[in-house]
């Protein structure tokens, strides 16, 4: 009778502790903070170089929550494609605003690559921020690119 009345005991008390646990963890999980939605955003996929014109494969959407989110990020591929790279990317970094030309301004980044602007030294570039020796050539540049340079102005 003893042994059954022990056991009995123990029972109960597995019982009553399972039930106080999941009242507990249920009630532990209503009042964490319900996972916030994400912002889609452009990152690279691979690392990119300086002078690159950004295509599908070198992007990546992802989503990130928006109070983590830096300035000047974009929201989808298309806005970032077609793109010049003026600063350096690696793989994972938000794609900025900052790290890009201007939309339709790729071709302003040809100073940077001698091999494209004939009469060039191809031995040393211009750097990208010093862009003026490149503007005496205008007269070689077709329409698209002269507009690109009075829109960078």
């Amino acid at each position: 009778m003893n042994r059954t009345r022990l056991l009995f005991i123990g029972v109960i008390a597995l019982a009553l502790g399972g039930l106080l646990a999941s009242v507990v963890y249920r009630s532990l999980q209503r009042s964490t903070a319900p996972a916030r939605a994400g912002t889609d955003v452009v990152i690279a996929a691979n690392d990119i170089a300086v002078g690159a014109k950004l295509s599908d494969n070198d992007l990546r959407v992802v989503q990130f929550p928006a109070q983590d989110l830096p300035n000047g990020y974009f929201h989808s591929k298309a806005r970032a494609i077609g793109r010049g790279v003026i600063l350096p990317i690696s793989r994972g970094e938000f794609i900025l605003t900052n790290k890009l030309a201007g939309e339709n301004a790729a071709l302003a980044l040809t100073c940077c690559l001698p091999e494209i602007l004939p009469g060039q030294p191809s031995s040393r570039p211009q750097p990208c921020w010093r862009m003026s020796p490149c503007w005496h050539r205008a007269s070689a540049w077709s329409a698209t690119q002269r507009a690109s340079r009075r829109a960078l102005r």
